[in-house]
């Protein structure tokens, strides 16, 4: 058997796997990462709760932060979970 074959089967017969990743599987979603030129802190102002609350625009923009999809890379990390 190869090694990446055992290293399947070893998964499959784990009870809990856990999968580190980089931030690479989220950009390829459309989600930036942090720290980049250009990522999140660059881009977007943080929201603080009392704006949030008390206004509509605020929670709009704070909304359309979270329309990504996951990635096939999520999908199938979820696909091999089940």
């Amino acid at each position: 058997m190869d090694p990446l074959e055992r290293i399947a089967e070893k998964l499959r017969q784990g009870r809990k796997n856990i999968v580190f990743t980089g931030a690479g599987i989220s950009t390829e979603s459309g989600i930036s990462d942090y720290r980049s030129k250009g990522g999140i802190w660059d881009r977007y102002r943080p929201v603080y709760f009392d704006e949030f609350m008390s206004s509509m625009s605020a929670r709009e923009q704070y909304w359309a932060q979270n329309r990504n999809a996951p990635s096939l890379a999520h999908h199938r990390q979820w696909k091999g979970a089940s």
